[in-house]
Protein backbone atom coordinates (compact mmCIF):
# COMPACT_ATOMS: atom_id res chain seq x y z
CA UNK A 1 0.00 0.00 0.00
CA UNK A 2 1.36 3.77 -0.80
CA UNK A 3 1.15 5.95 1.90
CA UNK A 4 1.04 10.12 0.77
CA UNK A 5 2.47 12.35 3.16
CA UNK A 6 2.17 16.13 2.54
CA UNK A 7 5.07 18.60 4.15
CA UNK A 8 3.81 21.75 4.14
CA UNK A 9 5.99 24.48 4.75
CA UNK A 10 5.63 28.03 5.43
CA UNK A 11 6.73 30.66 2.36
CA UNK A 12 7.89 33.06 4.80
CA UNK A 13 10.42 30.53 5.82
CA UNK A 14 14.30 31.29 4.83
CA UNK A 15 17.47 29.92 5.02
CA UNK A 16 19.80 31.34 7.12
CA UNK A 17 22.62 30.91 4.20
CA UNK A 18 22.52 30.33 0.53
CA UNK A 19 26.28 28.15 0.17
CA UNK A 20 27.32 28.61 -3.58
CA UNK A 21 30.15 27.58 -5.04
CA UNK A 22 32.31 26.07 -2.02
CA UNK A 23 35.77 25.02 -3.18
CA UNK A 24 38.86 23.53 -1.91
CA UNK A 25 42.18 23.32 -4.31
CA UNK A 26 45.83 22.31 -3.62
CA UNK A 27 48.30 25.74 -4.68
CA UNK A 28 51.18 23.76 -3.49
CA UNK A 29 52.94 21.17 -1.60
CA UNK A 30 52.12 23.00 1.97
CA UNK A 31 49.06 24.92 1.12
CA UNK A 32 44.81 24.58 0.69
CA UNK A 33 43.03 27.38 -0.96
CA UNK A 34 39.27 27.34 -0.15
CA UNK A 35 36.40 29.69 -1.46
CA UNK A 36 33.15 29.67 -1.22
CA UNK A 37 30.00 32.73 -1.66
CA UNK A 38 26.94 33.14 -0.54
CA UNK A 39 24.10 34.59 -2.31
CA UNK A 40 22.17 35.79 1.16
CA UNK A 41 22.78 35.97 4.43
CA UNK A 42 20.19 35.79 7.30
CA UNK A 43 21.41 36.46 11.01
CA UNK A 44 24.97 34.92 9.64
CA UNK A 45 27.99 35.05 12.32
CA UNK A 46 31.03 33.25 10.80
CA UNK A 47 32.33 30.45 9.23
CA UNK A 48 34.23 27.64 10.21
CA UNK A 49 36.72 26.04 8.15
CA UNK A 50 36.88 22.12 9.35
CA UNK A 51 39.92 19.59 8.21
CA UNK A 52 39.95 16.01 8.59
CA UNK A 53 42.42 13.31 7.08
CA UNK A 54 39.96 10.57 7.89
CA UNK A 55 36.30 11.59 7.73
CA UNK A 56 35.48 8.53 10.20
CA UNK A 57 38.24 10.25 12.89
CA UNK A 58 36.15 14.27 13.11
CA UNK A 59 37.19 17.48 11.74
CA UNK A 60 39.45 19.67 13.40
CA UNK A 61 38.69 23.61 13.01
CA UNK A 62 41.71 25.33 10.95
CA UNK A 63 40.22 28.88 10.11
CA UNK A 64 37.06 31.34 11.23
CA UNK A 65 36.30 33.68 8.59
CA UNK A 66 33.52 35.94 9.58
CA UNK A 67 30.20 36.97 7.87
CA UNK A 68 30.89 40.08 5.51
CA UNK A 69 27.56 41.04 5.67
CA UNK A 70 26.40 43.99 7.95
CA UNK A 71 24.85 42.56 11.23
CA UNK A 72 25.08 39.26 9.57
CA UNK A 73 22.37 40.29 6.89
CA UNK A 74 22.97 40.12 3.11
CA UNK A 75 20.77 39.67 -0.18
CA UNK A 76 23.53 40.20 -2.41
CA UNK A 77 26.56 37.70 -2.91
CA UNK A 78 29.64 37.43 -1.01
CA UNK A 79 32.92 36.08 -1.61
CA UNK A 80 35.22 34.63 0.92
CA UNK A 81 38.61 32.83 0.99
CA UNK A 82 40.88 30.76 3.59
CA UNK A 83 44.08 28.91 3.62
CA UNK A 84 45.32 26.08 5.50
CA UNK A 85 49.29 25.02 5.65
CA UNK A 86 48.93 21.34 4.79
CA UNK A 87 51.35 19.29 3.39
CA UNK A 88 49.74 16.00 4.37
CA UNK A 89 50.53 13.47 1.57
CA UNK A 90 47.17 12.08 1.61
CA UNK A 91 43.88 13.16 0.46
CA UNK A 92 42.14 15.97 2.99
CA UNK A 93 38.50 16.71 3.54
CA UNK A 94 37.34 19.88 4.20
CA UNK A 95 33.98 21.40 4.61
CA UNK A 96 32.30 24.22 6.11
CA UNK A 97 30.49 24.80 9.48
CA UNK A 98 28.43 28.21 9.02
CA UNK A 99 26.79 29.43 12.47
CA UNK A 100 24.17 31.70 13.27
CA UNK A 101 23.97 35.03 15.61
CA UNK A 102 21.66 32.37 17.53
CA UNK A 103 24.50 29.65 17.65
CA UNK A 104 22.41 27.18 15.55
CA UNK A 105 24.97 25.78 13.30
CA UNK A 106 24.88 24.04 9.20
CA UNK A 107 27.31 21.76 7.57
CA UNK A 108 28.16 21.77 3.82
CA UNK A 109 29.20 19.38 1.88
CA UNK A 110 32.80 17.70 2.31
CA UNK A 111 35.24 18.59 -0.12
CA UNK A 112 38.52 16.76 -1.22
CA UNK A 113 41.78 17.93 -1.82
CA UNK A 114 45.09 14.96 -2.98
CA UNK A 115 48.20 15.04 -1.15
CA UNK A 116 50.92 16.92 -1.41
CA UNK A 117 52.93 14.00 -3.32
CA UNK A 118 50.71 13.98 -6.18
CA UNK A 119 50.88 17.43 -7.03
CA UNK A 120 52.57 18.22 -10.77
CA UNK A 121 57.15 17.81 -10.20
CA UNK A 122 58.28 19.79 -13.07
CA UNK A 123 61.68 19.56 -13.69
CA UNK A 124 63.77 21.65 -16.00
CA UNK A 125 67.79 21.34 -16.81
CA UNK A 126 70.43 22.61 -17.24
CA UNK A 127 69.81 26.24 -15.61
CA UNK A 128 71.20 29.03 -17.00
CA UNK A 129 71.42 27.46 -20.44
CA UNK A 130 73.08 28.01 -23.44
CA UNK A 131 70.09 27.84 -25.64
CA UNK A 132 69.25 24.16 -25.59
CA UNK A 133 67.16 23.03 -21.83
CA UNK A 134 64.84 19.76 -20.91
CA UNK A 135 62.17 19.59 -19.31
CA UNK A 136 60.84 16.87 -17.36
CA UNK A 137 56.92 16.58 -15.95
CA UNK A 138 55.45 13.97 -13.64
CA UNK A 139 52.64 13.25 -11.37
CA UNK A 140 50.13 15.10 -14.13
CA UNK A 141 47.66 14.38 -17.05
CA UNK A 142 48.71 13.41 -20.53
CA UNK A 143 47.29 16.50 -22.22
CA UNK A 144 49.75 18.90 -20.62
CA UNK A 145 51.55 21.86 -23.08
CA UNK A 146 54.19 23.73 -23.07
CA UNK A 147 54.10 27.00 -23.81
CA UNK A 148 57.45 29.70 -23.69
CA UNK A 149 57.00 33.30 -23.32
CA UNK A 150 59.88 36.22 -23.02
CA UNK A 151 59.92 38.70 -20.30
CA UNK A 152 57.18 40.71 -22.18
CA UNK A 153 55.22 37.97 -22.40
CA UNK A 154 55.27 37.61 -26.25
CA UNK A 155 54.91 33.34 -26.60
CA UNK A 156 58.05 31.74 -28.08
CA UNK A 157 57.80 29.05 -30.98
CA UNK A 158 54.99 26.43 -30.90
CA UNK A 159 53.30 25.44 -28.48
CA UNK A 160 54.12 21.36 -27.68
CA UNK A 161 52.71 18.70 -25.82
CA UNK A 162 54.84 17.16 -23.18
CA UNK A 163 54.19 13.53 -21.99
CA UNK A 164 54.14 12.80 -18.73
CA UNK A 165 57.60 10.96 -17.15
CA UNK A 166 59.45 12.08 -20.83
CA UNK A 167 61.43 14.99 -20.89
CA UNK A 168 61.47 17.02 -24.21
CA UNK A 169 64.11 19.14 -25.33
CA UNK A 170 63.27 23.00 -26.45
CA UNK A 171 65.68 25.35 -28.22
CA UNK A 172 65.60 29.06 -27.63
CA UNK A 173 68.27 31.01 -29.92
CA UNK A 174 68.12 34.49 -28.43
CA UNK A 175 69.86 35.16 -25.07
CA UNK A 176 67.48 36.74 -22.14
CA UNK A 177 64.88 35.29 -19.77
CA UNK A 178 62.04 33.43 -20.53
CA UNK A 179 59.21 31.60 -18.74
CA UNK A 180 57.95 27.98 -19.37
CA UNK A 181 54.57 27.58 -18.84
CA UNK A 182 52.32 24.00 -18.32
CA UNK A 183 48.88 24.23 -19.35
CA UNK A 184 45.86 21.18 -18.76
CA UNK A 185 45.11 20.86 -22.13
CA UNK A 186 41.67 19.92 -21.38
CA UNK A 187 40.77 22.69 -18.76
CA UNK A 188 43.34 25.62 -19.30
CA UNK A 189 44.58 25.55 -15.91
CA UNK A 190 47.93 26.32 -15.69
CA UNK A 191 49.77 23.14 -14.26
CA UNK A 192 53.21 24.81 -13.49
CA UNK A 193 55.39 28.11 -14.24
CA UNK A 194 59.08 27.80 -14.57
CA UNK A 195 61.96 30.16 -15.32
CA UNK A 196 65.02 29.68 -17.67
CA UNK A 197 67.92 31.45 -18.54
CA UNK A 198 69.57 31.67 -21.68
CA UNK A 199 73.07 32.70 -21.81
CA UNK A 200 74.87 33.04 -25.47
Amino acid sequence: MTRTINILASVDAVLPVSLVNFKAKRKDGSTVSLTWETEQESNNDHFEVQRSFSPGSGFTTVATVDSKAVNGNSSTRLSYDAQDINDFSGIAYYRLVQKDGDGKATVSEIRTVTGSEALPQVKVWPVPSKGKFNVLLTNTQPTTVIRIYNIDGKMTGKEASLLNGVAKSFTIATSGTYFIKGINKMTGEVVFIKKVVIEK
